[in-house]
């Protein structure tokens, strides 16, 4: 028992006894939810659920200031692409995508799109030799 009651000295550190007797003191302490409300209200005060009053716009506070139409139609950033061709119809393809899917910000989208244009710029001497890249 005397093993236990050591007392810390200013500069020493705790021993791996005395942070096992820690972790055991601060389990027995714990005591898991009895029923499932306490669950909840521990997932609650974890930032697991929701707040109350639900807000389901809650996280969406940079999209509040644009308009839906932004999010459908993507056409206008399509300008800097090829008019016609495989590259072409491969990116409207991408704005559909990009349209229907109701997870990702306008700068999201647009970050995406920006990212294609880029890597087709990056390609276009390969794309140009394959006759793919046509303006």
């Amino acid at each position: 028992e005397e093993a236990f009651v050591e007392k810390l000295g200013p500069n020493s550190s705790p021993s791996l006894w005395d942070l096992e007797l820690a972790k055991e003191i601060a389990v027995t302490g714990h005591q898991p939810p009895r029923n499932g409300f306490e669950e909840m209200i521990q997932w609650t005060k974890e930032g697991k659920l929701w707040e109350f009053p639900i807000n389901n716009e809650a996280g969406l506070e940079e999209e509040q200031n644009v308009e839906f139409y932004e999010h459908v139609f993507l056409d206008k950033h399509l300008e800097n692409f090829p008019k016609q061709g495989p590259i072409r119809h491969f990116m409207e393809l991408v704005i559909c995508g990009l349209s229907k899917n109701p997870y990702l910000t306008v700068k999201k989208k647009i970050e995406h799109i920006e990212w294609f244009q880029n890597y087709f710029q990056q390609k276009e001497d390969l794309l140009k030799e394959y006759e793919v890249y046509l303006n």
